[in-house]
């Protein structure tokens, strides 16, 4: 958004629909962790509003559009699947590169690379540019490795380095029982900031802020006043969960190792997604158990959804063959019944002969 959101600057950036819009202005970061299967429907939503735009300008033109509606049904499934895996793998690429200060590693590796092989991640219009003269992607990454390389903006255009100064949990800020402590987090961020202290409010107002912009929704337009937020849900298959669930352990595992136990943004990181593991966890029971019903709508990956379409195969060739012996056996029924029909109306006809003969001999009978 560059730097239309004094004090704060809202980005994606690393991400390849972010961008470095701020030049110098920034002096610290924070970083906001969502749930890992959130930010699929969330992204999508976003890039609809902007109408995919491959450039901070072409973002900037539909910014205004942002938050308005839902993105048409059959535009989500189509972009659905062909993205979560890799989506998953920039999660986690994201979240390694402001913890570690801007290091540059590949996506799908996390391997260590340098400067120009990490720029093919964050621009994929780059790398097919140089494809050709690289010899393919994972000929660079192969190739790249060493001493660690660091994104030279924040050395030179962050006054503080990019390691966040404190890790906030989307989920638990617009949670009314924790949104308040979350919303203090990010206040004591800039307690003591020359040129932003001075004009911030006490800090028993902090709680009434968050209120009005949460419970309220003054101020700028954000997810949670999209038409249509509460009304769709997708479940996701098990197959997409369980990649999740890797890229979560990965990150747990790491930011809860010896080398991060003792810094406070490493342990409230492993807090935030050890949530989203159990989370995750409990969703893939509800899956297997069926109480999460899976439909051709959800996210169900190229596996899962092979399966229900053969599955389906199979119940249409089923209920085929099915209709095929209900109708053998209606043909009997009928056969049956056209018989008995047949044995009547003989029988009508033979009693209303006798009836008619009865008649005549009576009638002579008299003459007689």
């Amino acid at each position: 958004y560059g730097m239309s959101n004094h004090p704060f600057i809202k980005t994606n950036y690393p991400h390849y629909d972010g961008d470095w819009g701020w030049e110098d202005a920034a002096d610290q970061s924070i970083l906001i962790v969502r749930n890992i299967r959130n930010t699929f429907t969330e992204f999508h939503h976003v890039m609809w509003d902007l109408g995919a735009p491959k450039t901070y300008a072409e973002a900037l033109e539909h910014e205004y559009d942002l938050y308005d509606n839902l993105p048409p049904q059959e535009h989500f499934l189509s972009w659905r699947d062909e993205h979560v895996y890799d989506e998953i793998s920039f999660y986690g690429w994201f979240i390694d590169y402001w913890m570690e200060g801007g290091i540059l590693r590949d996506v799908y590796s996390h391997d260590l690379v340098d400067g120009d092989t990490w720029y093919m991640n964050y621009s994929p219009d780059h790398f097919h540019e140089l494809e050709g003269a690289y010899g393919g992607y994972d000929e660079v990454v192969a190739q790249a490795g060493g001493l660690p390389a660091y994104d030279e903006r924040c050395a030179n255009l962050v006054s503080g380095g990019c390691v966040p100064l404190a890790v906030i949990s989307a989920e638990r800020f617009e949670s009314l029982t924790t949104g308040p402590a979350e919303a203090a987090k990010m206040g004591a961020v800039l307690e003591g900031k020359r040129g932003i202290s001075d004009y911030l409010i006490e800090k028993e107002a902090w709680g009434c802020v968050w209120e009005e912009l949460i419970i309220n929704r003054k101020g700028e337009k954000t997810f949670l006043d999209r038409e249509g937020h509460s009304r769709r849900n997708y479940n996701f298959s098990e197959e997409f969960l369980n990649e999740m669930l890797r890229e979560i352990y990965r990150l747990i595992i790491k930011y809860g190792s010896k080398t991060w136990q003792q810094q406070q943004i490493a342990k409230d990181l492993v807090s935030i997604l050890n949530n989203h593991k159990a989370a995750l966890e409990q969703e893939i029971v509800e899956v297997q158990n069926g109480l999460r019903k899976l439909t051709e709508n959800d996210f169900l990956g190229p596996k899962t959804r092979r399966r229900m379409e053969m599955e389906k195969l199979q119940l249409s060739n089923a209920q085929e063959a099915r209709d095929l012996k209900q109708r053998a056996d209606y043909k009997e029924f009928f056969d049956v019944l056209e018989k008995k029909m047949m044995e009547k109306r003989i029988f009508q006809k033979k009693r209303a002969v006798v009836r008619e003969q009865r008649e005549i001999d009576r009638k002579l009978k008299r003459l007689g």
